[in-house]
């Protein structure tokens, strides 16, 4: 029996968050989306300057060479 109420307990709560999340399915995916676009954003930011650094880095040992 108590197993029984354990697992309607839980059936319950995932029922509920599913109702949650339905009801507010625009807001929670505008947040998703929002949070995915820093992410990426922030890889994009992250990898541009490590690029930069890299052809800086690249451009001081040609000129290294050079002179």
């Amino acid at each position: 029996l108590m197993h029984h109420n354990i697992v309607s307990y839980h059936n319950s709560i995932a029922s509920e968050i599913t109702s949650f999340l339905i009801g507010h399915r625009q807001e929670i995916s505008l947040i998703v989306h929002v949070v995915l676009t820093e992410m990426i954003e922030g890889i994009w930011v992250v990898h541009s300057q490590f690029l930069i650094q890299r052809a800086e880095g690249g451009v001081d040992m040609v000129k290294s060479w050079i002179y």
